[in-house]
């Protein structure tokens, strides 16, 4: 039986193109220590299990890297799909 976590992120990483991926290694690498820093940041106020971390990195992998928004989309719906929500 498929795990029923992370579903949409799974399926976000799956459509994700190999060529289009590995053309942006070396942006990757360029704005991987900054990237870094910002998450050691991060972890110096939030537990890394921390649903407010992970958010959090999730919008700054968003802000250096947008190509991959439809990832991170996924990755915040996961986040969220057992959370409570408000009704308007």
């Amino acid at each position: 039986m498929p795990d029923p976590n992370w579903t949409r992120t799974r399926s976000a990483l799956s459509r994700l193109s190999p060529v289009r991926t590995a053309a942006l290694l070396p942006k990757l690498l360029v704005k991987g220590p900054r990237l870094i820093a910002r998450a050691q940041e991060l972890l110096a106020r939030h537990h890394f299990g921390d649903d407010r971390f992970k958010i959090l990195m999730v919008h700054e992998l968003e802000r250096e890297l947008p190509e991959f928004g439809d990832l991170y989309q996924a990755i915040l719906a996961d986040l969220m799909a057992d959370k409570p929500r408000l009704e308007a």
